[in-house]
């Protein structure tokens, strides 16, 4: 299968994710390309990207953001809005956060990742969130989230 890894990561925690669910996914002998979400605009409140990724050669899609302000992160909603059409595509949905709680912000960001995905046609699956404090369970967290996103694909 051919999945696209698609990231939006200021400090790089959301991207060290991303880059061990694609290692996981590539020793599944899946074909995987990540891709970095860049915000070209000096302003935070009214985000550009760079580009929009071609996603049209993916089977499936892996959409990874940090959650900000307790809510999806500006620039990854707007590659959400600027996409096409996620229309038969196999995506699964993850977010990382700072706080300890998944209520302090991660259902909420996931259940609108999961509402946007919808309005551009596809079923998403939420796989999970990676508390980035909890310093004791974060290597658990981000093996069982690839775990599952693997899982996710082979079926």
């Amino acid at each position: 299968m051919n999945i696209g890894v698609i990231v939006y990561s200021e400090t790089g925690n959301t991207l060290s994710v991303a880059s061990k669910i694609k290692e996981g996914l590539a020793s599944l002998n899946h074909q995987v390309e990540l891709i970095e979400l860049k915000n070209v605009s000096p302003n935070k409140t009214q985000p550009k990207l760079e580009l929009i990724p071609n996603i049209d050669t993916h089977d499936g899609l892996v959409l990874g953001s940090f959650v900000e302000g307790f809510q999806l992160s500006r620039v990854f909603k707007l590659f959400l809005e600027e996409v096409s059409s996620l229309e038969n595509k196999k995506i699964v949905c993850f977010v990382t956060q700072f706080f300890p709680f998944r209520w302090m912000g991660a259902k909420q960001t996931l259940k609108k990742m999961k509402n946007m995905c919808e309005l551009k046609g596809a079923t998403p699956y939420c796989a999970g969130v990676v508390q980035w404090s909890r310093k004791s369970s974060r290597k658990k967290q981000i093996s069982t989230l690839v775990d599952l996103i693997h899982h996710y694909f082979e079926v």
